[in-house]
């Protein structure tokens, strides 16, 4: 599924079609019900939902994070590593107001970060409560890596292109 995740990101030609099979490859990488990719905007310090491999129904895709709230991508990136989440509603990571909207009772999140560079996180979620293992953050690490990369690539074609059209 890794390799799978690479092809993505190599044969993709636009960000949300890239984000949207990387949502789906990294919930089956880690055998989870969900997976919710978000993106940390530095300039305004808050998080934008990007994708979801879950139904478009889903209030995720349209939820407002609220600037300050701590929840799971913030946690993460702060924190800079994978963090698990084995009981959400007794986590320290997010708070109970924000969590009304998952019914996930456990949760994976992985800090998206290219050098220094904050991009978001993969929030990845299951729904009974779970206990993780080391080949599980091993494969989040490096999943979180490629979407990282994924992201940060997308990030400055996109910004290239801008330049090169107002020059």
């Amino acid at each position: 599924l890794l390799n799978n995740m690479t092809r993505s990101i190599i044969a993709g030609h636009s960000l949300d079609v890239i984000m949207q099979n990387l949502a789906n490859d990294l919930a089956s990488l880690l055998e989870a019900d969900s997976c919710y990719i978000t993106r940390w905007d530095p300039v305004k310090e808050q998080v934008f939902p990007v994708a979801t491999n879950i139904n478009s129904e889903h209030p995720f895709l349209k939820m407002e994070y609220p600037k300050g709230e701590k929840n799971l991508t913030t946690s993460a990136l702060e924190a800079g590593r994978v963090l698990f989440i084995e009981n959400a509603s007794e986590s320290p990571y997010t708070t109970p107001h924000f969590m009304r909207n998952f019914s996930e009772r456990s949760f994976i999140s992985i800090p998206l970060t290219y050098g220094e560079n904050k991009l978001g996180a993969a929030v990845v979620g299951f729904n009974k409560l779970r206990q993780f293992t080391a080949e599980m953050l091993e494969h989040a690490e490096q999943a979180g890596n490629q979407i990282a990369l994924a992201i940060w690539t997308m990030q400055q074609d996109f910004e290239l292109k801008k330049h090169l059209q107002e020059v």
